[in-house]
């Protein structure tokens, strides 16, 4: 079993307003390092095996957010250039960890 340390951490807006805090839980280091070393496992499986989509860019060692905005800005160049179009569509969520089912989630 786990146990952390939760911590109301202020966004922004008013103070009084309990909607506008974010809970951060603080974990011993010895939890932190263990799951580390589990994490590093389920990647590696996951990367020897060809489990994960090629387009995958978050939570991916050696990926980042800004690989995936590059090879977005060339899917619009290669377009322009062939005089087709490009569309995007994109979807940002007001307080996203609100909006997950986390029952559903820890399934």
């Amino acid at each position: 079993m786990k146990h952390s340390k939760l911590i109301p951490l202020f966004k922004s807006g008013n103070k009084n307003d309990i909607n506008n805090y974010r809970p951060i839980s603080i974990l011993p280091a010895l939890s932190k390092v263990f799951e580390k070393i589990i994490l590093n496992q389920l990647l590696n499986h996951f990367n020897v095996n060809n489990l994960l989509h090629p387009e995958q860019y978050g939570f991916t060692k050696g990926r980042s957010t800004t690989d995936a905005g590059a090879k977005l800005l060339k899917h619009v160049y290669d377009a322009w250039e062939r005089s087709q179009n490009a569309i995007g569509v994109f979807c940002d969520l007001s307080k996203a960890f609100d909006c997950v089912d986390h029952k559903t989630l820890l399934l």
